[in-house]
């Protein structure tokens, strides 16, 4: 199954532009109840902010909270299959030398024509997309760029896309578009490369993100069957608050997400172990001192989750 990124999550440019220290992003992410930040590292093979985004993934670490990021890719036009191929191996490299758990290169290095290098070169696109998973087999991988296919009709998507999931910038505060209109018009565009959606929403730069676009557009999401999905950027005006909220009210896509509800509603933090490919905790001592037996229920968007039911009495 294709990664996506954990839960909610919020983008940014260069980290060294947002003058905030690695640990107080970190801090305001996990109190936000974020599952992920990605983070702008590359503009085509030369890096950006090493030092700053390898400290940012070990403090997101810390919290449960995963590092995600993004290069522009593609900027040299007519460029050959081995020079693409070299390409995504350095952005390869880079994700996992910052401790990233993946990678979304944005492939639209020129606005008009998306990325020069793969624009109508389907051996280059599928080069560089071969050249990541060289280096970094197991890093979860993505592509980003404009809302619609028809933006960038010279790009071969479904050589872009074949082993990564689609990331449609679906900016409605520069379109003027109703959030979840604009999401359905963006999914249909691509729906015919049956490759999976992580929506990236707004554009806090150009304008806020108020609380009730962000609401509309996590609730478009979630009619989807999307618990992944972001907002772009940091830097702009975001209604926290609202994103906390939103948050907190969207199932985590993270296959970790296993809960323990004991009778009174309590959630209980458990050590989860594999036995057999399926997770499962060992809730014995807990529902023995509860005087209760564990029930395990997977929901249709995946969460999973046991519910320690009172034991039923024993028979005389």
């Amino acid at each position: 199954m294709m990664r996506l990124p954990k839960g909610i999550g919020v983008w940014t440019e260069r980290l060294s532009d947002l003058g905030a220290a690695p640990g107080a992003i970190a801090e305001k992410a996990a109190a936000t109840g974020l599952g992920h930040v990605a983070v702008k590292n590359a503009d085509g093979m030369i890096e950006r902010d090493h030092d700053l985004i390898f400290a940012l993934g070990t403090a997101l670490r810390a919290h449960g909270i995963e590092l995600w990021v993004w290069p522009y890719a593609g900027y040299n036009e007519g460029a050959s299959d081995d020079h693409c191929r070299g390409e995504g191996r350095v952005h390869g490299r880079l994700a996992l030398n910052v401790g990233a758990t993946g990678l979304i290169p944005d492939i639209e290095t020129d606005e008009v024509k998306g990325s020069l290098a793969f624009r109508n070169n389907p051996s280059g696109a599928a080069a560089y997309i071969a050249g990541i998973r060289e280096v970094a087999p197991d890093l979860g991988l993505g592509v980003t760029s404009y809302w619609h296919r028809g933006y960038h009709p010279s790009m071969p998507w479904g050589d872009l896309l074949a082993h990564a999931f689609n990331s449609p910038q679906v900016y409605y505060t520069i379109a003027k578009i109703q959030p979840g209109i604009m999401l359905q018009r963006s999914l249909a565009s691509f729906g015919s490369l049956g490759t999976p959606a992580y929506p990236l929403a707004g554009d806090a730069q150009a304008a806020p993100l108020t609380g009730a676009s962000i609401r509309a557009f996590a609730a478009a999401c979630r009619a989807k069957g999307l618990n992944s999905f972001g907002f772009y950027h940091w830097a702009g005006a975001i209604d926290w608050p609202a994103l906390k909220e939103v948050c907190a009210m969207t199932p985590s896509n993270d296959p970790g997400d296993l809960k323990v509800v004991t009778p009174s509603g309590d959630v209980l933090d458990c050590h989860p172990t594999e036995e057999a490919g399926v997770t499962r905790v060992d809730l014995r001592p807990v529902a023995q001192a509860l005087g209760a037996e564990p029930v395990y229920k997977v929901y249709p968007d995946g969460r999973r989750r046991i519910y320690l039911k009172p034991s039923a009495p024993a028979s005389a």
